[in-house]
């Protein structure tokens, strides 16, 4: 039976749909021009994020400095009740020298949940979305790609761990002066701000513009989907992207000294003082509890 809601967008959640899609073109072959995503935060700033290609591109510009990335283990395993993979991919940071010999410098993990359905909006017999409450209604369809999607998107995170802010920097300074690097993104508006406007019609409201219509206008198997309850921790205000990146280390840290169900996360960070959902931790918490988890000892 297909299950049906309302969908809350958000822009960080869209970031990781694009990506999706990025992942599915790459194993169809396809040359992969996005480097970056740009989109205008609640505060009216610009704010911008590495695409898979661009973690990609970041990687290959640490091994002409002489830091080679490399992917070194995979680990899945199946949540409670089957209805998503778990995947975790360890990377590791090399130093390289010109005469060949490498040092390992250090290694993390990255860890990423892929539920085995996707959302994809709802359309009426017209072709056009279905609204409810000035919000796109959401169904649930099997994900061919759940896998693959999974796996990839681990060995990013964990690669984006490894890399040093600065070059993140210098690549989308770089991608802005470069033509089609760069994707920007309109954010359909969230509740928060649809609350002071207008009621919306059941047409598509202006603010979603043919970027927007596109990731609905393919066809089934190529369309751009996010798998439900994926990145819950993800935040929605007018964090940097940094931020996300923070919080998905810890959720991936929490993981590896084996809290590694909501309830453990949830408990372990109460027990030390912390709201229980990661997303209401301040940046500060965010800051303070990696280091207190980096202390604590792996379970036997």
């Amino acid at each position: 039976m297909t299950t049906m809601s309302v969908m809350p967008w958000q822009p960080f959640e869209l970031m990781d749909r694009l990506d999706d899609q990025l992942i599915i073109d790459e194993l169809k072959g396809a040359v992969i021009d996005t480097l970056v995503y740009s989109f205008r935060g609640e505060d009216g700033r610009q704010q911008e994020g590495l695409s898979k290609a661009g973690v990609d591109a970041v990687v290959a510009d640490m091994a002409k400095q002489g830091e080679v990335l490399r992917e070194i283990s995979l680990e899945t395993d199946w949540e409670p009740g089957g209805k998503a993979i778990i995947a975790k991919v360890q990377a590791a940071r090399y130093l390289v020298s010109q005469d060949g010999r490498e040092v390992l410098l250090e290694t993390v993990w990255g860890t990423k949940r892929q539920a085995l359905q996707m959302e994809i909006i709802k359309k009426g017999t017209d072709g056009k979305w279905v609204y409810s409450e000035g919000k796109p209604v959401k169904m649930l369809v099997d994900d061919p790609f759940y896998v693959e999607k999974a796996v990839t998107k681990a060995a990013r995170n964990a690669k984006r761990r490894l890399m040093p802010e600065t070059l993140i920097a210098k690549l989308i300074e770089r991608a802005k002066q470069q033509k089609g690097k760069v994707k920007n993104i309109d954010v359909p508006p969230t509740p928060a701000r649809q609350q002071h406007q207008a009621p919306k019609s059941e047409s598509p409201p202006p603010e979603q513009t043919e970027a927007w219509n596109k990731l609905t206008a393919e066809e089934p198997e190529h369309r751009i989907e996010h798998p439900v309850g994926d990145i819950t921790d993800m935040p929605t205000g007018d964090n940097q992207i940094t931020r996300g990146l923070a919080m998905s280390a810890l959720q991936a840290n929490l993981h590896d000294k084996g809290h590694t169900t909501p309830s453990k996360k949830a408990a372990w960070l109460a027990d030390h003082g912390y709201p229980a959902s990661i997303s209401r931790l301040s940046d500060a918490e965010l800051s303070t509890a990696t280091t207190i988890l980096a202390k604590e000892q792996m379970p036997l």
